[in-house]
């Protein structure tokens, strides 16, 4: 992600560029820049494009950018009985025909319902067979915020139980195969700690973050965990590959002495926690065309890479400092972005860090880029939303709770001011 940054990140004037274009064309430069509106582009050697926006775009009050969110769906009611009364919603996915798979883990099924809101079917219901799953692998008394949905285009819903196996079913809920994960070889001593499946392309390949932690002697206190981006090929017999693996971080962790103590069958069990650990720093996504896009939470500088790890575009917004060397927790950190989303157009959705004030679990606030890079404003949640799901042309699925605690799933869309809403723009680069 490292580089040399070309050019100014302000803007410039039409005499400047076309005298910047003259003098390209005749003598070798490092950077050739272009502005667009209030954004500058610049091509550094090697071809790495870096796009630039003023900081006073920003947006921080809902509503001045014109966009807003419209609710188009609700799902889920308060009493009565139905598929469409919820018992509690651990996650979910939607697929390109707008198919919206609820993981129900109270009756442990995945209900699945139109783009209309009609239930069409049942699936993925508790037990070892075929087209079945799991829900409890560690006991009923331990809630699954573990299991999770994945929808890889055209026709596979991957449901994630933990660091058991994963089923793949196809939206009918037939049975496609079972996979027991394989962790990458890593050297003796290094021990692949937790796994999730977080991301599917539109050319044939899931993404795991993978956790490792190198504590070869439990004697040793303070050792380092790294985090991996894993990039697995499916095959057409849905058989899960090895794959191209990327370091995006390496924290520390101290953990503390053991203690032991009782487990729900009465017996004993020595368990060592950490008591200080380096706060996350980098945030990713996955785009639908198989690029990664990173960023360090405490600087508004996007970084389109590949699974190498070579930087090809760089997205910026105001001049933000690096984050501090040497930080070790939280708070030597000012943390602007909580994750990261990309939508199938390509637009990146950048969801900004709670701020002091801000109520625990509250609504989310996204920062939109074009596919271009362009900053395009902010779009501010109505609702507080759980497992959102980024889709296309704007439209946001996720889970809210009311205060009686009943789940509902509700599809947004967001629009401008004068109707139109997220498309894929003609980059001038």
């Amino acid at each position: 992600m490292s580089g040399r940054r070309g050019g100014s990140a302000g803007g410039g004037t039409l005499g400047l560029i076309f005298s910047a274009l003259l003098f390209a064309l005749s003598h070798p430069s490092p950077t050739l820049g272009l502005v667009l509106q209030d954004t500058r582009v610049d091509i550094l050697h090697g071809g790495r494009i870096v796009v630039s926006n003023p900081a006073a775009t920003r947006s921080r009050n809902e509503g001045e950018d014109g966009w807003r969110f419209v609710e188009e769906l609700r799902l889920g009611r308060f009493q009565g009985r139905g598929p469409d009364v919820l018992g509690d919603v651990g996650h979910i996915a939607v697929d390109e025909q707008g198919r919206i798979y609820v993981l129900d883990i109270g009756s442990q099924e995945v209900r699945v319902f139109a783009r209309d809101g009609r239930h069409l079917r049942n699936m993925v219901r508790a037990g070892e067979g075929p087209g079945e799953i799991n829900y409890h692998p560690y006991g009923r008394d331990i809630r699954a915020d573990y299991m999770r949905l994945l929808w890889q285009p055209p026709s596979r819903l991957w449901v994630e139980a933990g660091q058991q196996a994963t089923l793949t079913v196809d939206s009918l809920g037939n049975h496609l195969r079972r996979t027991r994960w394989r962790f990458p070889y890593f050297p003796e001593g290094q021990l692949a700690t937790s796994s999730r499946v977080t991301a599917a392309d539109t050319v044939g390949s899931i993404y795991e973050q993978l956790i490792v932690e190198d504590w070869p002697d439990h004697s040793i206190r303070e050792f380092p965990r790294m985090t991996y981006i894993v990039r697995r090929p499916v095959t057409a017999g849905h058989e899960l590959l090895a794959g191209d693996t990327l370091l995006i971080e390496t924290r520390r962790i101290e953990m503390g002495l053991p203690t032991v103590e009782r487990t729900a069958d009465g017996g004993r069990i020595e368990i060592e926690r950490p008591v200080r650990a380096d706060a996350r720093q980098i945030a990713w996504a996955a785009g639908p065309g198989g690029e990664l896009w990173l960023a360090n939470r405490a600087a508004y500088r996007l970084h389109q890479v590949t699974i190498e790890g070579d930087t090809i575009r760089t997205v910026e917004l105001g001049t933000s400092p690096p984050p501090l060397a040497g930080a070790v927790d939280a708070s030597e950190y000012e943390f602007v972005i909580e994750e990261l989303g990309v939508s199938p157009e390509g637009w990146i959705w950048v969801r900004r860090e709670r701020e002091d004030g801000d109520a625990e679990g509250g609504s989310p606030v996204w920062d939109l880029f074009d596919n271009c890079g362009a900053y395009r404003g902010a779009a501010f949640a109505p609702f507080p939303l759980a497992s959102p799901h980024i889709g296309r042309r704007g439209e946001v699925h996720g889970v809210v709770s009311d205060p009686f605690g009943v789940d509902y799933v509700l599809r947004l869309r967001l629009e401008s001011a004068d109707g139109s809403t997220v498309t894929a723009e003609t980059c001038p680069y």
